[in-house]
C-alpha cells in the first residue's frame, strides 16, 4: 500500500516538483532513478503537535523555531512551518536551523532554497487534495535527491509513514473540548500491507522485470534482478506473531516470538504513538505494533532465543 499511495501522490506532483519515479510495474514495485541523496530532510507543520510539541512544552526551539506563547496541543498555525533535519545514518535525526544546515556544508544555500520551495508548493497542493476529501495533512516529510545537478523528490510523499492525517470533520469540536484528533493514519498503520519493492536505475530506462503471481492476495516479485538496488521480495503472507509487554522499572520491555528469525532480518520502528515490528524468513513476513507513550523512545533491540526484545524508555 506505501507503494501506491506513493505512487499516487507522485503522479499528482510531477508537474509541481520532478520525482525520481520511472516506472511502477507492480503495486508492490517500484522502478527510480539513482540519484544523490541530500542529506537533510524537509518537514513541513500546519498544526502544533508530535516533538515540536514536546519542544515546546519544554521552552526548546524546533530547527531554531520557537511558536509564541499560549498555544495548545494540535493547535493550528497561523502558516505552515518547516523544520529541516538531518537524515542521519545511525540514531535520530537532529534539527537544525537553515544557516546551521549551511554552515555545517550539508547542503549549500541555493539547493537548501530549492528545496524549501519544493517543499512547501507539495504540502499546500497535499492540503488543499486532503481538505476535498474530508481529510487534514498535519505535517509531513518530504526527501529529495540530486539527479544530474537536478533537484528532484524522492523516498515517499504524503504517505501513511511519512505523514499524519486527521478528520476534517470532527477536528474543530474535539479541538475545543481538549481533545485527541480522530487519526486517520492509524487506519493504514493496523493495516498489515506496507512491503514494496524499490528498483533503482542509473540510466533513466526500465530495467527488464518479470514477474509472477505470488500468493494468495495475488501480489507479485520480480524475477530477474535489475542493475541494483532490489530489497526483501513480496512476502507470501504476512502474519502477526505472538507478543506481550513488561514493565521492569522505568522501562516497557515489548517481547515478540520470531521463530527461525534472523536478527538481521528484523526491522524495528518507532513512530508517533507505537513500535512496529517487521521480520521476515522464508518467503513470510512477520508484522506487530505495540502502543507506546509519544514521548517513549527505543534503548535497545536483540534476540534472545526465538524472543525478539524491545526495551522501550
Amino acid at each position: 500500500m506505501l507503494n501506491q499511495v506513493s505512487a499516487f501522490w507522485f503522479e499528482k506532483t510531477k508537474n509541481i516538483v520532478k520525482n525520481h519515479i520511472i516506472d511502477i510495474p507492480d503495486p508492490n514495485v517500484a522502478v527510480v532513478q539513482q540519484c544523490e541523496t541530500v542529506p537533510v530532510e524537509m518537514i513541513v507543520r500546519a498544526y502544533i503537535t508530535g516533538s515540536m510539541w514536546r519542544n515546546y512544552l519544554k521552552g526548546e526551539a524546533t530547527s531554531g523555531i520557537l511558536p509564541e506563547k499560549g498555544l495548545k496541543k494540535n493547535q493550528k498555525f497561523d502558516d505552515i512551518i518547516v523544520t529541516p533535519s538531518t537524515k542521519a545514518e545511525t540514531g535520530h535525526d537532529i534539527y537544525l536551523p537553515k544557516d546551521e544546515i549551511i554552515k555545517q556544508n550539508l547542503v549549500n544555500e541555493d539547493i537548501y532554497d530549492q528545496m524549501e520551495e519544493a517543499a512547501i508548493k507539495l504540502f499546500r497542493f497535499g492540503q488543499d487534495y486532503c481538505k476535498k476529501n474530508g481529510l487534514i495533512l498535519v505535517d509531513t516529510k518530504y526527501e529529495f535527491g540530486l539527479k544530474d545537478d537536478e533537484l528532484i523528490v524522492i523516498d515517499e510523499i504524503h504517505t501513511q509513514d511519512s505523514s499524519r492525517f486527521w478528520i476534517l470533520e470532527t477536528y474543530s469540536e474535539r479541538f475545543n473540548k481538549g481533545e485527541e484528533p480522530d487519526i486517520f493514519d492509524s487506519l493504514f498503520r493496523n493495516s498489515i500491507s506496507g512491503f514494496s519493492i524499490h528498483i533503482t536505475s542509473s540510466t533513466g530506462k526500465k530495467p527488464k522485470i518479470r514477474v509472477q503471481e505470488f500468493g494468495e492476495r495475488g501480489k507479485k516479485i520480480p524475477l530477474e534482478e535489475p542493475e541494483k538496488g532490489v530489497v526483501r521480495p513480496v512476502p507470501q503472507r504476512v502474519v502477526e506473531p505472538e507478543g506481550r509487554t513488561q514493565q521492569i522499572g522505568k522501562h516497557l520491555v515489548l517481547r515478540v516470538v520470531l521463530p527461525g528469525v534472523k536478527e538481521e532480518d528484523v526491522d524495528v520502528r518507532k513512530l508517533e504513538q507505537s513500535v512496529e515490528v517487521k521480520a521476515y524468513k522464508n518467503g513470510e513476513a512477520y508484522f506487530k505494533q505495540f502502543h507506546v507513550p509519544e514521548s517513549a523512545q527505543i534503548i535497545s533491540t536483540y534476540m534472545e532465543g526465538n524472543e525478539l526484545i524491545v526495551r522501550v524508555g
